[in-house]
């Protein structure tokens, strides 16, 4: 009975041993994980970030979306652990206020990165100077599938610098510069790479300032590419100038099935000059004429002539 009593007792110390060494384990982990700033939702990353230069992602932190937020210098933290192996996908930084510093930032960790495929920076001040860095980002990286760059303010010059990575990248399909200002010029731009590019599937150019002359040129060299399936051209003042390139375009293009010309000041003659092409174009689905110089009597007429998806 003594022995088993006090084998009893050996026992039961050893387990305390054992439990009070695992919880030091636990503790130890527990207290470098809140050193490096390991956190397990993306509403503690923005917490933890705040200026820890220790910051590296958990590994179920996939997708991180914040707006309004005046992140500031904290990119900088954010594009550091960035340039370490994790398992982040999407990143949405919308109002952030973070400019070209901040961008230039980003683009130092998307030359290392491999991960990353979706990059939102709507309304966040980059400038030309920041679409200076995200052309050089993008000359090198080959993840980046997405990048949104909605109400930047890039100008016609860092509409080229976007467009001289196009003519490399083969990676990027989805590209958002509406409101960028980028202009006839701008335009231009986007036209010698859309003849070099066969990645890019969507493109948005919705309030730019392209104009007649503009329109004109992008549907020249859409002529020659074959993998864009979506332009996006609402509000660009094209006229009905602009609607006999639509026309010209329509009758040869074998890729695009979405168009989207909404406020363009296009008048009736000219939206049926359109839809002539549609006689012979077999691969448009989608039409956006909504807001347009279009009587009712015509749209009545259009819609009868055409089977496929009408917005007027």
């Amino acid at each position: 009975k003594e022995e088993k009593k006090k084998r009893r007792k050996e026992e039961k110390k050893k387990r305390r041993k054992e439990e009070k060494k695992k919880r030091r384990k636990e503790e130890k982990k527990r207290k470098k994980e809140e050193k490096k700033g390991l956190v397990k939702t993306p509403e503690e990353v923005l917490e933890a970030i705040q200026g820890n230069k220790n910051f590296v992602f958990e590994e179920n932190i996939t997708k991180l979306k914040y707006g309004f937020k005046e992140m500031g210098g904290n990119v900088r933290v954010l594009a550091e652990a960035l340039k370490v192996p994790n398992k982040v996908t999407t990143i949405d930084l919308w109002s952030n206020n973070i400019g070209d510093r901040g961008t230039m930032y980003l683009c130092s960790a998307l030359k290392l990165n491999s991960t990353l495929t979706t990059l939102h920076l709507l309304h966040n001040n980059i400038g030309e100077n920041g679409a200076m860095f995200l052309s050089e980002a993008l000359m090198i990286n080959n993840t980046i599938t997405t990048l949104g760059l909605w109400g930047n303010n890039i100008g016609e010059n860092g509409a080229i610098f976007i467009c001289e990575a196009l003519k490399v990248n083969t990676t990027l399909t989805y590209l958002n510069l509406l409101r960028n200002n980028i202009g006839e010029n701008g335009a231009i731009s986007i036209c010698e790479a859309l003849k070099l590019n066969n990645a890019l599937k969507t493109l948005n150019l919705t309030s730019n300032n392209i104009g007649e002359n503009g329109i004109s040129e992008i549907c020249e060299a859409l002529k020659e590419n074959n993998t864009l399936t979506y332009l996006g051209l609402d509000k660009n003042h094209i006229g009905d100038g602009g609607a006999i390139s639509i026309h010209e375009l329509l009758k040869v293009n074998t890729s695009l099935l979405s168009l989207s010309l909404q406020n363009n000041d296009i008048g009736d003659n000219r939206a049926i000059y359109i839809f002539k092409a549609l006689k012979i174009n077999n691969t448009l689905t989608t039409l956006d004429l909504w807001g347009n110089n279009i009587n009712d009597d015509t749209k009545t007429t259009l819609r009868a002539t055409w089977n496929g998806k009408l917005f007027m």
